[in-house]
C-alpha cells in the first residue's frame, strides 16, 4: 500500500475540508495509526512511517505531505479559498468511492483502524477550526476600542 492510497482512504471518513494552517490534525491521526497497528499483527501492512519532530505542527510524517502534494497534483483534492481561509478540499467523489472500495477490501480489523484514524483526523480538524474561530473572534472583543477603560498609573512611585 501506498502513502497516497492511504490518504485516500483516510479521507473516506476524514474531514471534507483541511485548513492549510492547521496540518497537525492528520499528523496526530498517523502517529495514532501507527501505534494502533504496532499493538496488532497488522503492522506490516501499512507504508512505512518516517515522523521527524516540527516546530510547527509537532511531530510530522514525511511521506503524508508528499501524498498530499500527489493528490493535489492528481486532481483528487484541490485548494479553495485564499489566505489564512486556504483549505484542501476533495473534489473528485469518483475517485473517492474507489478509495472506499480499496477500504472495503482490506482486513476487516486493518479496515477499522483507518476508518477510526480518518474519523480522528475529523474530529481534530473540525477542533482546530472552532478553536481558530474563537481565537479571531476573542481578539476582536478585545479591539472593539481603541480608548482604554481605565487609567493605569505609573509602574513605581517614588516618595
Amino acid at each position: 500500500m501506498l502513502m497516497v492510497d492511504l490518504l485516500g482512504m483516510l479521507l473516506v471518513q476524514g474531514p471534507s475540508r483541511c485548513p492549510l494552517r492547521a496540518q497537525w490534525p492528520l499528523h496526530r491521526a498517523l502517529a495514532d495509526l501507527n501505534l494502533a497497528v504496532a499493538n496488532t499483527d497488522l503492522a506490516g501492512s501499512l507504508p512505512p512511517f518516517s515522523f521527524k519532530a516540527d516546530a510547527v505542527v509537532g511531530v510530522v510524517e514525511q511521506g503524508a505531505v508528499m501524498g498530499l502534494h500527489e493528490l493535489v497534483a492528481n486532481g483528487f483534492m484541490g485548494i479553495a479559498g485564499d489566505g489564512w481561509n486556504a483549505a484542501l478540499e476533495v473534489t473528485d467523489q469518483k475517485q473517492l468511492h474507489a478509495y472506499r472500495r480499496m477500504l472495503m477490501g482490506l482486513d476487516p480489523c486493518l479496515a477499522g483502524l483507518i476508518y477510526q484514524a480518518g474519523s480522528n483526523w475529523a474530529a481534530r480538524a473540525l477542533t482546530a477550526e472552532k478553536n481558530w474561530d474563537k481565537a479571531v473572534e476573542s481578539v476582536g472583543r478585545r479591539r472593539r476600542s481603541l480608548i482604554p477603560n481605565r487609567r493605569h498609573g505609573p509602574d513605581a512611585v517614588a516618595r
